[in-house]
């Protein structure tokens, strides 16, 4: 009884509304954010409090560019301190910076306004995929990204975990406050979390008069959001044909689908909010941040329906991939568009899989989205364009932002079936061999840990050899264009018999998923081999890539390239060998770079 007493008292402590110095003291960083919805210009009011330490200047980072919008900086105004002993500068050279002077052992408190272009969420006019990022302000509502809400000092240590503190008020009693750290309901809310401050930026925060459900996977907490009923209408209507319930269903269920594949107990927590984007048809996009999707739909919306089941799959996958895979780049480098092919097109590939696998999806609604997604790559005006071009223009040409979905679903099919034909049990193995903790996942590291695309090379080394890093230089480095065969797919798709060369369309065999070949590469009942392992490859007309070397005039050492030959198939009983032929010997440069070892490279590769 009394142990009860004393964690109900502590309880109340933690979770009791604190002012002034008091809370602060509890925190090394805390914003408390207050929304002003009926005052014109609508805006989000922050205080920001830190200790200074020992330090007699403090440097701030305003929000600056994310995910291809660069105004967010813009809608920070007002900011200054609240002491008049302390004092806000510009920084020199740097518009996104400032600089804060104060007293050594003091606690900097700031205030600020952050604002947004949209004047006002709820005018139903169409809305972009750069308008879902940028903040939503209401009437009776708000959504804000960390990366466009929080300013950060930049001085505090981020090795260390910080005690972080992100509070909100200012609504009536009842509102919702969720996003990334979890849902509170009342007039007022406090998050409390040891961490770093990036955690903070990484998310997404909503408060108000939301349309909220709540469903229990595996006993965990899965929250779908959507803006309010419109009121002024009769009947009032929400935002789409299908209502809250329905689509908290599907999301619920799709979230399942994806935890039985990976075999993993996901988050405690996970959130999932849908807007509209007020356009007639055919547009959806999404953007997933720490434990939350938020995503657009428009009018036409169908739950199910095949658009929004591959977006919400596609985006809950990135919960998984890369981060959970490794870092995708290096710190400081900021090139992680290099390897898009692997974060952007393993995740499309996942998601037509997993919708197969957990019976969400038909054969035929699988070879339907594949189909098309071929025609646009087919059609796609940069097919040639080789990586560099690709990274360097992935957020402002939209036919360079699809190539690396479709070239990494490719080389994923590709990999896969080279996999079984060797008697392996496929790519899907192989990932969930390569899956970090959740607790280790890790968007960039240190030059000293290996980037998720090394490792995966290295675990595909034993069954094939340099094939994939061949694969990787022709196909993703140079931008030569795949070529399709009937076994591109797998045993449950043929190409269509009336098809032209040029314009393949795959179709689903005849009760595919009642023959054990198909049922084994859809992963019905587990990871199994193909039956038909080691002549499978070439009786479907498989390839495989190698280099070829020639003597070139005028040169002294050989040329090699990339090319792609024709497999061929295993006598009964053969073996196969790493390379095909022979013993495989540890490579050079790239594949060295690839496996983690050191070597002298003759040229940086852009996707390791």
């Amino acid at each position: 009884m009394h142990l009860k007493l004393v964690l109900a008292c502590l309880a109340a402590c933690l979770l009791s509304p604190a002012t002034g110095h008091a809370a602060d003291a509890a925190c090394d960083l805390q914003w408390q954010i207050t929304p002003h919805l009926d005052v014109a210009p609508r805006h989000l009011a922050v205080r920001l409090s830190f200790d200074a330490g020992n330090r007699t200047r403090s440097s701030l980072q305003l929000p600056g560019s994310w995910a291809g919008v660069d105004d967010f900086g813009a809608q920070i105004t007002g900011l200054r301190a609240a002491d008049g002993d302390q004092s806000v500068e510009p920084a020199p050279d740097t518009a996104a910076e400032r600089t804060v002077r104060h007293r050594p052992g003091e606690r900097v408190v700031l205030h600020y306004q952050v604002g947004s272009p949209l004047a006002d969420a709820d005018d139903a006019q169409p809305r972009s995929q750069a308008d879902t990022l940028r903040t939503r302000l209401g009437a009776h509502w708000f959504q804000a990204f960390g990366q466009a809400l929080l300013v950060l000092p930049t001085d505090l240590d981020q090795r260390t975990p910080q005690r972080l503190c992100l509070d909100f008020d200012g609504l009536p009693e009842g509102s919702w406050w969720l996003g990334s750290l979890g849902a509170q309901r009342g007039a007022s809310a406090q998050f409390r979390w040891r961490g770093t401050a990036s955690q903070a930026v990484n998310a997404v925060y909503l408060g108000g008069d939301l349309q909220v459900r709540e469903r229990r996977v595996d006993g965990k907490a899965v929250f779908t959001a959507m803006p309010p009923v419109v009121s002024t209408v009769v009947p009032p209507q929400g935002p789409f044909k299908p209502g809250i319930d329905s689509v908290a269903d599907r999301v619920a269920q799709l979230v399942e689908a994806q935890r039985r594949f990976w075999r993993d107990p996901g988050s405690d927590f996970q959130l999932v909010v849908l807007h509209p984007n007020h356009e007639a048809s055919e547009r959806y996009a999404g953007t997933a941040v720490q434990q939350a999707l938020v995503m657009h739909a428009p009018q036409d919306l169908s739950v199910p329906g095949e658009r929004f089941d591959f977006l919400l799959t596609h985006e809950l996958l990135h919960l998984w991939i890369p981060d959970r895979f490794g870092p995708i780049a290096y710190q400081g480098r900021q090139d992680e568009a290099a390897r898009y092919w692997f974060s952007e097109g393993f995740t499309d590939y996942y998601t037509h899989r997993v919708l197969l696998n957990a019976g969400l999806w038909s054969l035929d609604d699988y070879a339907g989205s594949i189909n098309r997604k071929l025609e646009r790559y087919r059609r796609s005006p940069a097919l040639r364009a080789d990586n560099l071009q690709v990274a360097a223009s992935v957020f402002t040409d939209p036919a360079m932002a699809e190539l690396p979905h479709a070239r990494g679903e490719l080389l994923a099919l590709r990999w896969n079936t080279a996999l079984r034909a060797r008697g392996q049990l496929g790519l899907d193995s192989v990932m969930r061999g390569l899956m970090l903790p959740a607790a280790q996942a890790q968007r960039q590291g240190p030059l000293s840990k290996p980037l998720i695309t090394h490792k995966l090379l290295a675990a595909l080394r034993p069954a094939l050899g340099e094939t994939p890093l061949h694969d990787l230089s022709l196909f993703i480095d140079q931008g030569q264009p795949f070529e399709l065969g009937d076994a591109t797919l797998g045993p449950c798709f043929r190409l269509a018999p009336d098809a032209p060369a040029d314009q393949p369309r795959y179709q689903a065999v005849a009760d595919g998923l009642l023959q054990p070949r198909c049922r084994a590469w859809v992963g019905i009942g587990g990871d199994a081999p193909d039956p038909n392992a080691g002549w499978a490859e070439a009786e479907t007309g498989g390839t495989r890539t190698v280099m070829v070397c020639r003597k070139v005039k005028g040169k002294k050492a050989k040329v090699c390239k990339p090319a792609v030959v024709k497999a061929k198939a295993l006598k009964a009983g053969a073996k196969h060998t790493a390379s095909g032929k022979g013993k495989h010997k540890a490579g050079k440069g790239k594949a060295a770079a690839a496996s983690g070892k050191k070597a002298k490279p003759k040229k940086r590769s852009t996707t390791q």
